[in-house]
Protein backbone atom coordinates (compact mmCIF):
# COMPACT_ATOMS: atom_id res chain seq x y z
CA UNK A 1 0.00 0.00 0.00
CA UNK A 2 2.74 2.66 0.77
CA UNK A 3 4.67 1.93 -2.37
CA UNK A 4 1.52 2.25 -4.58
CA UNK A 5 0.66 5.66 -2.76
CA UNK A 6 4.45 6.96 -3.54
CA UNK A 7 4.26 5.90 -6.95
CA UNK A 8 0.87 7.90 -7.21
CA UNK A 9 1.97 10.95 -4.84
CA UNK A 10 5.04 11.52 -7.31
CA UNK A 11 3.34 10.92 -10.49
CA UNK A 12 1.13 13.05 -9.28
CA UNK A 13 3.24 15.62 -8.48
CA UNK A 14 5.06 15.29 -11.75
CA UNK A 15 2.07 16.09 -13.36
CA UNK A 16 1.38 19.34 -11.52
CA UNK A 17 -0.92 18.15 -9.69
CA UNK A 18 -0.13 18.55 -6.61
CA UNK A 19 -3.07 18.64 -3.96
CA UNK A 20 -3.89 14.82 -5.17
CA UNK A 21 -0.06 14.09 -4.76
CA UNK A 22 -0.53 15.89 -1.17
CA UNK A 23 -3.34 13.71 -0.62
CA UNK A 24 -1.85 10.59 -1.07
CA UNK A 25 1.23 11.37 0.86
CA UNK A 26 -1.27 12.41 3.98
CA UNK A 27 -3.00 8.87 3.43
CA UNK A 28 0.19 6.74 4.09
CA UNK A 29 0.79 8.38 7.85
CA UNK A 30 4.58 8.04 9.09
CA UNK A 31 7.11 6.70 7.41
CA UNK A 32 10.72 6.29 7.68
CA UNK A 33 13.98 5.52 5.62
CA UNK A 34 14.04 5.75 1.97
CA UNK A 35 10.08 5.75 1.70
CA UNK A 36 10.67 9.35 4.18
CA UNK A 37 12.70 10.88 2.03
CA UNK A 38 10.45 10.19 -1.42
CA UNK A 39 7.27 11.28 0.59
CA UNK A 40 9.33 14.82 1.75
CA UNK A 41 10.31 15.13 -2.06
CA UNK A 42 6.59 15.17 -3.03
CA UNK A 43 5.89 17.76 -0.58
CA UNK A 44 8.84 19.29 -0.86
CA UNK A 45 7.59 19.90 -4.87
CA UNK A 46 4.12 20.69 -3.59
CA UNK A 47 5.37 23.61 -1.52
CA UNK A 48 6.13 22.70 1.41
CA UNK A 49 8.82 24.83 2.47
CA UNK A 50 9.01 22.44 6.00
CA UNK A 51 9.63 19.43 3.88
CA UNK A 52 12.03 20.83 1.65
CA UNK A 53 14.03 21.54 4.96
CA UNK A 54 13.96 18.10 6.14
CA UNK A 55 14.76 16.59 2.86
CA UNK A 56 17.81 18.79 2.34
CA UNK A 57 18.45 17.87 6.32
CA UNK A 58 18.40 13.94 6.02
CA UNK A 59 18.23 13.16 2.14
CA UNK A 60 20.28 15.57 0.93
CA UNK A 61 20.94 12.86 -1.94
CA UNK A 62 17.38 12.61 -2.77
CA UNK A 63 17.10 16.63 -2.77
CA UNK A 64 20.38 16.51 -5.36
CA UNK A 65 18.03 14.20 -7.52
CA UNK A 66 15.28 16.44 -8.09
CA UNK A 67 16.34 19.42 -10.16
CA UNK A 68 12.67 20.78 -10.26
CA UNK A 69 13.38 21.40 -6.47
CA UNK A 70 15.66 24.77 -4.96
CA UNK A 71 19.36 24.39 -5.28
CA UNK A 72 20.69 21.88 -2.31
CA UNK A 73 22.88 24.60 -1.29
CA UNK A 74 19.93 27.21 -1.41
CA UNK A 75 18.69 25.29 1.38
CA UNK A 76 21.61 24.92 3.10
CA UNK A 77 22.20 28.21 3.44
CA UNK A 78 20.49 28.67 6.79
CA UNK A 79 21.46 25.58 8.94
CA UNK A 80 21.89 25.83 12.21
CA UNK A 81 24.63 23.51 14.07
CA UNK A 82 22.93 20.72 14.92
CA UNK A 83 20.97 20.56 11.46
CA UNK A 84 24.76 20.59 9.82
CA UNK A 85 24.78 17.25 11.87
CA UNK A 86 22.22 15.81 10.68
CA UNK A 87 23.21 16.61 7.10
CA UNK A 88 26.74 15.29 7.37
CA UNK A 89 24.94 11.69 9.18
CA UNK A 90 23.35 11.81 5.94
CA UNK A 91 25.98 11.91 3.29
CA UNK A 92 27.49 8.88 5.38
CA UNK A 93 24.44 6.76 5.20
CA UNK A 94 24.07 7.73 1.17
CA UNK A 95 27.81 6.73 1.14
CA UNK A 96 29.46 10.28 0.65
CA UNK A 97 31.89 10.81 2.57
CA UNK A 98 33.50 13.55 1.40
CA UNK A 99 30.23 15.64 1.53
CA UNK A 100 29.40 14.33 4.92
CA UNK A 101 33.20 15.75 5.88
CA UNK A 102 32.59 18.93 4.78
CA UNK A 103 29.20 19.18 6.40
CA UNK A 104 30.38 18.20 9.48
CA UNK A 105 32.95 20.66 9.54
CA UNK A 106 30.24 23.44 9.09
CA UNK A 107 28.81 22.00 12.44
CA UNK A 108 32.05 21.94 14.05
CA UNK A 109 32.20 19.83 17.79
CA UNK A 110 28.51 18.79 17.72
CA UNK A 111 29.20 16.91 14.67
CA UNK A 112 32.68 15.42 15.54
CA UNK A 113 31.90 11.97 15.57
CA UNK A 114 30.66 12.29 12.02
CA UNK A 115 33.50 14.17 10.85
CA UNK A 116 35.63 10.93 12.73
CA UNK A 117 33.58 8.65 10.75
CA UNK A 118 33.87 10.13 7.21
CA UNK A 119 37.60 10.78 7.94
CA UNK A 120 37.66 6.84 8.53
CA UNK A 121 35.89 6.11 5.59
CA UNK A 122 38.31 8.26 3.24
CA UNK A 123 41.00 6.30 5.30
CA UNK A 124 42.42 9.17 6.69
CA UNK A 125 43.00 7.23 10.19
CA UNK A 126 44.76 9.73 11.72
CA UNK A 127 42.66 12.82 11.39
CA UNK A 128 39.54 10.41 12.33
CA UNK A 129 41.45 10.17 15.93
CA UNK A 130 41.63 13.66 16.03
CA UNK A 131 38.29 14.22 15.43
CA UNK A 132 36.96 11.82 17.99
CA UNK A 133 38.91 13.62 20.51
CA UNK A 134 37.35 17.32 19.81
CA UNK A 135 34.02 15.24 20.44
CA UNK A 136 34.64 15.13 23.86
CA UNK A 137 32.33 12.15 24.28
CA UNK A 138 32.61 9.63 26.97
CA UNK A 139 30.53 6.97 25.55
CA UNK A 140 31.26 3.64 23.82
CA UNK A 141 30.79 5.14 19.79
CA UNK A 142 33.62 7.48 20.22
CA UNK A 143 35.96 4.99 21.16
CA UNK A 144 34.57 2.37 18.13
CA UNK A 145 35.77 5.01 16.38
CA UNK A 146 39.09 5.21 18.32
CA UNK A 147 40.03 1.72 17.61
CA UNK A 148 38.80 1.44 13.84
CA UNK A 149 41.51 4.21 13.43
CA UNK A 150 44.04 2.75 15.29
CA UNK A 151 43.64 -0.45 13.55
CA UNK A 152 43.68 1.41 10.15
CA UNK A 153 46.85 2.79 11.15
CA UNK A 154 48.44 -1.04 12.46
CA UNK A 155 47.66 -2.42 8.87
CA UNK A 156 49.40 0.77 7.00
CA UNK A 157 52.37 0.64 8.79
CA UNK A 158 55.76 -1.01 9.14
CA UNK A 159 55.87 -4.52 11.12
CA UNK A 160 57.89 -3.26 13.59
CA UNK A 161 54.89 -0.16 14.58
CA UNK A 162 52.18 -1.99 13.65
CA UNK A 163 52.43 -3.58 17.51
CA UNK A 164 51.75 -0.09 19.35
CA UNK A 165 48.74 0.60 17.29
CA UNK A 166 46.94 -2.70 17.73
CA UNK A 167 47.82 -1.78 21.63
CA UNK A 168 45.67 1.55 21.04
CA UNK A 169 43.01 -0.27 19.47
CA UNK A 170 42.86 -2.61 22.18
CA UNK A 171 42.42 0.19 24.74
CA UNK A 172 40.05 1.60 22.90
CA UNK A 173 38.11 -1.00 22.70
CA UNK A 174 38.36 -2.08 25.77
CA UNK A 175 37.26 1.22 26.95
CA UNK A 176 34.10 1.03 24.63
CA UNK A 177 32.92 -2.21 25.71
CA UNK A 178 32.68 -0.80 29.03
CA UNK A 179 30.60 2.04 28.12
CA UNK A 180 28.23 0.23 25.44
CA UNK A 181 24.66 -0.07 26.28
CA UNK A 182 24.09 -1.18 23.02
CA UNK A 183 24.71 -5.32 21.84
CA UNK A 184 26.19 -4.22 18.64
CA UNK A 185 28.71 -2.20 20.70
CA UNK A 186 29.58 -4.96 22.80
CA UNK A 187 30.31 -6.80 19.44
CA UNK A 188 32.03 -4.89 18.18
CA UNK A 189 34.04 -3.46 20.99
CA UNK A 190 34.99 -7.47 21.51
CA UNK A 191 35.79 -8.00 18.11
CA UNK A 192 38.50 -4.94 17.75
CA UNK A 193 39.83 -5.98 21.16
CA UNK A 194 40.16 -9.79 19.93
CA UNK A 195 41.48 -8.67 16.83
CA UNK A 196 44.46 -6.60 18.05
CA UNK A 197 44.73 -9.13 20.99
CA UNK A 198 45.99 -11.54 18.39
CA UNK A 199 47.84 -9.63 16.04
CA UNK A 200 50.23 -8.45 19.17
CA UNK A 201 50.23 -12.01 20.14
CA UNK A 202 48.53 -12.34 23.44
CA UNK A 203 46.16 -15.27 21.97
CA UNK A 204 44.45 -16.75 25.31
CA UNK A 205 43.26 -12.57 25.78
CA UNK A 206 42.31 -13.08 22.48
CA UNK A 207 39.81 -15.89 23.14
CA UNK A 208 38.06 -14.63 25.86
CA UNK A 209 36.57 -11.63 23.87
CA UNK A 210 35.42 -14.60 21.34
CA UNK A 211 33.67 -16.69 23.77
CA UNK A 212 30.85 -14.98 23.76
CA UNK A 213 30.49 -16.45 20.39
CA UNK A 214 31.63 -19.56 20.31
CA UNK A 215 30.37 -22.21 18.52
CA UNK A 216 27.54 -22.16 16.55
CA UNK A 217 24.65 -21.29 18.76
CA UNK A 218 26.39 -18.33 19.62
CA UNK A 219 27.34 -17.07 15.85
CA UNK A 220 23.46 -17.31 15.04
CA UNK A 221 22.07 -16.29 18.16
CA UNK A 222 21.15 -12.37 18.99
CA UNK A 223 24.29 -11.56 20.20
CA UNK A 224 26.24 -12.97 17.71
CA UNK A 225 23.99 -11.33 14.81
CA UNK A 226 24.68 -8.47 16.61
CA UNK A 227 28.15 -8.62 17.15
CA UNK A 228 27.98 -8.97 12.99
CA UNK A 229 26.01 -6.07 11.96
CA UNK A 230 28.25 -3.87 14.51
CA UNK A 231 31.45 -4.98 12.87
CA UNK A 232 29.88 -4.66 9.46
CA UNK A 233 28.88 -0.85 10.26
CA UNK A 234 32.60 -0.29 11.68
CA UNK A 235 35.14 -2.68 9.38
CA UNK A 236 35.46 -0.66 6.12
Amino acid sequence: RTELLLRGAETLAARGEYAAARACVECIGGTSGPERGRALAVLARTGDSAALSNLAVDYPAVLEAHPQLPPLSMVTSSFSAPQWRRHAAAWLAAGNPHRALVAARRAGKPAALEAARASLRLRRAGDAIQWAGQSGERAAPRFLVEAEANRQLAWGAAEAGRRNYFAAAVRAAETALRLAREESDRGAAHLFAAEGLSESGRFVEAAVHLLPWGGAAGRDGPRGRAARRGVRRRLL
